[in-house]
């Protein structure tokens, strides 16, 4: 997959999603040498950053390079509304002008969100109950700022997919089937999605549990009748052919 970065000066960048991290991480490391001052600004916005790398994000929402074309969609979408903070669905045909596409005001679009560990909300240990996914090595994805379980898995997902590009393409083999993104953490990444405070439930497939997954949810008090009914209902969009 070929992207398109569009700089605020007007040079436009056709890049293979392989190379899309480094290319990142090549113009943040230009623009840190330009200056003292640049440099601790990256600095510091690079420490809210442990379970990913910075350049992505520092690219497109401090930056302000526009990406056209996205894994998530198949028709041509771009990074430019609203401070860069969502995406937008562009015209058959539109010319990817940098200020006509900063300036574009959407019929619709989808918030995007930057990965820092505050905005997911990340926690390498579970030290209380909270509601998000819970990854294989036992960490946790917390909604407490994103407030749900797609923005965190949107989110998650596209850094991700840009730190191991392999994953993308296999995001793409599947995305016709998949309904909602949330199936593809379950199924695909061994996620669990943790809901509800009252009464808890957990989401998952277990075939793809951990040991410490397994472990971590059974400390969890989940309501069996519910826990029971939803697993039920929750149908696997991945035939067995496919998963193998």
């Amino acid at each position: 997959m070929t992207v398109i970065l569009l700089a605020p000066d007007g040079k436009k960048f056709e890049i293979k999603w392989e190379d899309l991290l480094e290319f990142s991480k090549q113009i943040c490391e230009r623009w840190c040498s330009e200056s003292e001052v640049n440099k601790k600004a990256f600095d510091s916005y690079a420490e809210q950053y442990g379970l990913f790398t910075p350049y992505y994000d520092f690219l497109l929402h401090r930056l302000q390079y526009i990406q056209v074309g996205f894994p998530f969609f198949e028709r041509a979408c771009a990074v430019a509304s609203l401070h860069f903070k969502r995406f937008i669905y562009l015209e058959e045909g539109e010319l990817l002008n940098y200020e006509s596409l900063k300036n574009k005001k959407a019929k619709s679009s989808l918030d995007i969100y930057v990965a820092s560990d505050k905005q997911l909300d990340y926690q390498k240990t579970l030290e209380e109950y909270k509601e998000g996914f819970l990854l294989p090595d036992g960490s946790l994805l917390s909604i407490e700022q994103l407030g749900n379980h797609k923005n965190i898995a949107y989110a998650y997902l596209l850094q991700k997919m840009i730190e191991e590009p392999m994953l993308m393409e296999d995001y793409l083999k599947y995305r016709d089937k998949i309904g909602d993104i949330r199936e593809y953490f379950f199924y695909r990444l061994g996620c669990a999605q943790i809901c509800g405070l009252k009464c808890r439930i957990a989401i998952y497939d277990a075939t793809m549990l951990t040991p410490i997954q397994k472990k971590l949810l059974d400390s969890m008090n989940l309501d069996p009748t519910l826990q029971k009914s939803i697993l039920e209902d929750f149908q696997n969009p991945f035939s067995p052919q496919i998963r193998k």
